[in-house]
């Protein structure tokens, strides 16, 4: 079965459960964050705010500065979830929650500790809509799986950019060089059970999610013969990636009644290395990206700050830098979600 068509059934079961028994009682809440829209740690341009200071084993050889794997640099994520409406429904076999809201990231990849501009290397712009449908059987509480759930993304965008610095030196040093603009929008679906809810003490996560490219989009990224300097780039093929996500806590709780949150969270992803040379033609790898550490609320807050050892394998992540694999980073990671 096509997976557009799957997606048209699941929608239309969840729908079908939200009318039925209008005598129900129901809620309704307006720009109101609800906890089980919080983003997996481990989630690959989240709507987190994350600082991380990280060692790679190599970058790109378009970049200018060979002696790249021996400093640190710096990654920086801001984002935020625009929480428009939230609808709980309590029916006869459980609680059903249909959230929307609108998720925006940017991430940045800076060379901060090299001794001449500390350029940005890239930045990567993504924002769309996301859906969020969330089952919690009655009774629960106590049983492994707490809840099941849907999020649908029905369009997002990404936009990429390489930092000024390093396009002028390859425009004028490297006479292969090329800047290629990745920019598409695509869809997601996943589904999974056990997102975080209130007053839990420990909780196991997981999830399963496809994305493809819209149908109008020909591939990843557009070519402009004055960026390439005329040569032959080959044109993305591939349109469409599978990942899965889990993610464990488990919640320490004091005298005080402060508490603090033990975490391991995990994305693992089946996508596409770009080939832009029939030398280096396009191809599927893994990729996994791994956060270990603890997170603390913040006080009056609904959010989390936490500290993080990261650990990711697979293709360069950043932009139009995605042509490479074999790719090692270890950092250390500040996140506040």
């Amino acid at each position: 079965m096509k997976p557009h068509l799957i997606t048209k059934q699941l929608i239309l079961a969840f729908v079908l459960v939200l009318i039925h028994k209008p005598g129900c009682s129901q809620s309704v809440k307006w720009f109101s964050y609800q906890k089980n829209m919080q983003s997996c740690i481990a989630e690959m341009h989240s709507p987190s705010n994350k600082l991380e200071l990280v060692k790679l084993n190599k970058l790109h050889p378009f970049y200018y500065k060979n002696d790249a794997t021996e400093r640190l640099f710096i990654e920086a994520q801001m984002g935020f979830q625009f929480p428009f409406l939230t609808v709980m429904k309590q029916l006869e076999r459980g609680q059903i929650e249909t959230s929307i809201c609108a998720p925006v990231s940017i991430l940045t990849l800076v060379d901060m500790f090299e001794n001449e501009t500390a350029p940005v290397i890239n930045n990567d712009y993504r924002f769309g809509a996301k859906i969020l449908f969330l089952f919690s059987p009655e009774n629960s509480n106590d049983a492994f799986v707490k809840n099941y759930h849907m999020t649908l993304v029905p369009v997002f965008h990404e936009s990429t950019h390489i930092g000024d610095e390093f396009a002028l030196h390859g425009y004028n040093q490297i006479p292969d060089f090329a800047r290629i603009n990745v920019s598409y929008e695509a869809w997601q679906i996943m589904v999974g059970i056990n997102r975080p809810q209130r007053d839990q003490k420990n909780n196991l996560s997981a999830g399963i999610g496809y994305e493809r490219l819209m149908p109008y989009k020909d591939g990843y990224y557009n070519i402009d013969s004055m960026e390439v300097k005329g040569a032959e780039i080959t044109p993305s093929d591939g349109r469409d990636l599978w990942f899965a996500r889990a993610e464990y806590f488990y919640s320490l709780r004091f005298k005080n009644k402060s508490t603090t949150d033990l975490v391991a969270s995990t994305e693992v992803r089946r996508e596409i290395k770009f080939g832009y040379t029939p030398d280096e033609p396009e191809k599927r790898v893994w990729s996994v990206n791994f956060y270990l550490g603890c997170r603390f609320p913040v006080k009056n807050t609904k959010r989390n700050i936490g500290i993080y050892y990261r650990h990711y394998r697979g293709i360069v992540p950043y932009g139009q830098l995605r042509n490479n694999d074999n790719f090692v980073l270890h950092g250390l990671s500040v996140v506040f979600d």
